[in-house]
């Protein structure tokens, strides 16, 4: 996925804050927490807070904020209380080693809090490493895995290579002054299917500037584009997409709306309006073609009805849905790869009958020492691969990579089976 930023970063010197473009009621709640803080208005600030849970339930950096506000106004068992809830979401926020909370150590939960935290690192599920690669600096996002092979696809140079268990080679030479960099990626009958933007982590100029739906034959150099049409001035990247019966529906990270495209007409028309998602990812049809899930980065998963594009709905779980990359099916189960939460993971949520409530969530992967940023992947019958490493986290401010980073690594874990 392209980085907008969701960094969390410490504000005055304590307050987590997450940045975007897109205002909502979250920000606004921010904004009074911010000024509350700086007033000194402890109790303020707790009401601040609250408000921002309410835009975004048990979102880590809002559950955050609201301990420290707690902490500062002197309730410091409610702040016990808060960082203990969103260490049974499975986030790890640093808390034990954060001085802001050193008025807490002497309280008796104090002590267990900081053993769950401690679990927190540990690794949790195995896998197998599927395919390796060589090159540290190709920084992988796009996937798709064909019986013996896999395919991966370049943020840096814009390349997409096939690695079997015995050698690699290259499908489509360096994108520069014509590709891009690879996104999201789908095989269908010897046909690679593929999202592609001009980025700022483009190792050169891709010759133009948004966001296209390519298709590659694969024993063709030459890969036919569709470009999508510009929003005014506003910075366009597809990250991800899903075909559901002839018609390609694909994720804009960087601007928010959810799109559709007809190859048979050669037209783009918008499914969901800039404004209902910050950030959207992963995408998936539902078992019967009518829905769409997509994961908002900052928004957790919602439904989306095809059938007259109503208002998406939130998916509701008792596990965190934040931080969602790419997002897959398996049967009733929605595996998701999310890369912005502490610790990353891969997780499994299994669907309700209504198609809006997760009934069971459960961690597939995490802490894996493969582990650098994991991001896109595919489910194969009862299996799972997912890009281990994109390195991602690795640009510095001018978009250099350091030397000695891993090959791509693709890993392969169990699903649930029932």
């Amino acid at each position: 996925m392209t980085r907008i930023p969701i960094r969390l970063t410490l504000l005055s010197v304590f307050l987590l804050v997450s940045f975007q473009a897109h205002a909502d009621g979250y920000l606004t709640a921010r904004a009074k927490l911010v000024e509350a803080y700086q007033a000194g208005d402890f109790a303020a600030m707790q009401r601040a807070a609250r408000e921002s849970l309410d835009a975004r339930p048990d979102y880590p950096g809002a559950l955050f904020n609201l301990a420290l506000a707690q902490t500062l106004d002197g309730d410091t068992t409610a702040a016990l209380a808060t960082l203990t809830h969103v260490t049974a979401l499975k986030v790890d926020l640093g808390i034990d080693s954060n001085a802001a909370f050193a008025p807490l150590h002497e309280l008796d939960g104090w002590q267990a809090l900081a053993a769950a935290v401690a679990t927190l690192r540990e690794p949790v599920g195995s896998a197998d490493v599927a395919w390796r690669g060589s090159d540290g600096h190709f920084v992988p996002e796009g996937i798709a895995v064909d019986g013996d092979a896999v395919y991966l696809g370049s943020i840096r140079n814009g390349s997409i290579v096939r690695i079997d268990n015995e050698d690699s080679r290259t499908v489509l030479e360096s994108g520069l002054d014509s590709v891009g960099s690879i996104f999201g990626m789908r095989l269908y009958d010897d046909v690679l299917f593929f999202v592609t933007t001009a980025t700022e982590q483009l190792a050169g100029d891709a010759g133009f500037t948004g966001s296209r739906l390519c298709s590659i034959e694969l024993d063709s150099p030459e890969p036919v584009c569709a470009e999508l049409p510009p929003r005014g001035d506003a910075r366009q990247t597809l990250g991800d997409f899903v075909d559901i019966d002839g018609l390609v529906y694909a994720s804009d990270q960087a601007d928010g709306p959810v799109y559709v495209y007809d190859p048979a007409k050669e037209q783009w028309a918008t499914v969901v309006e800039k404004g209902e998602f910050v950030s959207p990812q992963g995408l998936v049809a539902d078992a019967s073609g009518e829905h769409l899930y997509v994961a908002d980065y900052r928004g957790g998963i919602y439904r989306v009805r095809l059938d007259g594009y109503a208002a998406p709905e939130q998916v509701e779980a008792a596990a965190s849905l934040y931080g969602i990359d790419g997002l897959y099916r398996c049967g009733d189960w929605l595996v998701a790869v999310q890369n912005g939460i502490t610790p990353h993971r891969v997780s499994a949520h299994r669907l309700g009958g209504d198609g809006l409530t997760v009934v069971e969530s459960r961690i597939l992967l995490m802490n894996h020492r493969d582990f650098d940023e994991p991001n896109l992947g595919q489910v194969v019958g009862d299996e799972f691969y997912v890009v281990a490493n994109s390195h991602w986290n690795r640009f510095d401010r001018e978009n250099n990579l350091p030397e000695g980073l891993s090959g791509p690594i693709v890993l392969k874990l169990k699903l649930p089976s029932d």
